[in-house]
């Protein structure tokens, strides 16, 4: 799927554009208004990217950490939509009140809340599909 001369190029430009791509990344006007050289870095950013993940796959499709990433990228709107009610709820309680370590694991709390939702959503999706289709 990729060859080896395409991912060294993209490599190489990852290595010599950083410094200069980073910078314009992080600044917003710099960012809305960038060049080629922007372009370009992103551009092998993903080819890199999409490198990795593709060999992720290959060696580890039956893992299930990794099953769980690609269910979550199936639901993704559905984990969003939760994730963010269960937030914007909490903020309003916790914001300004957490140290890092409570934030890290609030983080894992709202993770698995909000993949337990879409579970139950999803389940209860299918249920009343093969509800209709049967009628």
């Amino acid at each position: 799927k990729y060859s080896f001369p395409a991912i060294l190029i993209s490599l190489i430009i990852l290595a010599l554009l950083f410094v200069r791509s980073f910078e314009q990344v992080i600044v917003l006007q710099d960012y809305y208004h960038h060049g080629i050289l922007l372009a370009l870095w992103n551009l092998a950013f993903f080819v890199v990217w999409f490198f990795i993940l593709d060999k992720l796959e290959n060696y580890l499709s039956k893992n299930p950490i990794m099953i769980y990433i690609k269910w979550i990228g199936k639901n993704v709107t559905a984990i969003y939509v939760f994730q963010w009610l269960i937030i914007g709820n909490l903020l309003v309680i916790f914001y300004d009140s957490q140290n890092e370590l409570q934030f890290f694991l609030w983080f894992f709390i709202v993770l698995f809340l909000s993949s337990a939702l879409t579970f139950y959503y999803e389940k209860t999706k299918m249920k009343k599909l093969s509800v209709q289709t049967n009628e």
